[in-house]
This record gives C-alpha cells, structure tokens and sequence, in this order.
C-alpha cells in the first residue's frame, strides 16, 4: 500500500533448486546450503530475481546474486565474514 492508500499488485515465486557445501559460498560457512531462486513482479516496476543460499546450519539467508529487468545478473561477493557462536 503506498502513500494514497493504493494497492499494488506483486507476485513473489521462489523455488529451491540446488543443493551443496556452504564452504563453497565463502571459507566460513560450514554445512550444507539449499539454493532458493526468487522472481518478484510488481505493478509498475521492472521483474526481478533474487539466488539466495538458506544456510541449513545457521537457518540463516544469505544473497548469491541479484538480477533487475533484463539487465545481467550481478554476483553478491561476501567481504570480511565471520561466524559467531
């Protein structure tokens, strides 16, 4: 609901759709990592996906890349990582 008090139509769809070791990801990450690929439309506004990694051992998401309208997927690089338990 924006400003005027308008709804927006939006449909979000996320599908899991690969699995593998959460090292891969970034050296810090220990387990295993499910890979959910999200494609978001909204009213208005350009497609876009979103590749997440679920982190099964921190139930935790992180980014994997990030793509808008027709324009090339973009890698997320994670900097400066450290787990805390």
């Amino acid at each position: 609901i924006d400003a005027d008090k308008k709804v927006t139509a939006s449909t979000l769809r996320c599908d899991v759709t690969k699995e593998g070791d959460a090292s891969s990801i970034t050296p810090e990450f220990t387990g295993k990592y499910l890979l959910v690929e999200c494609h978001d439309t909204t009213e208005g506004q350009r497609e876009s996906s979103t590749k997440l990694a679920w982190l099964q051992e921190f139930n935790v998401f992180v980014p994997v890349s990030m793509q808008v309208g027709d324009k090339p997927e973009t890698p997320v690089k994670l900097e400066n990582v450290s787990v805390i338990r």
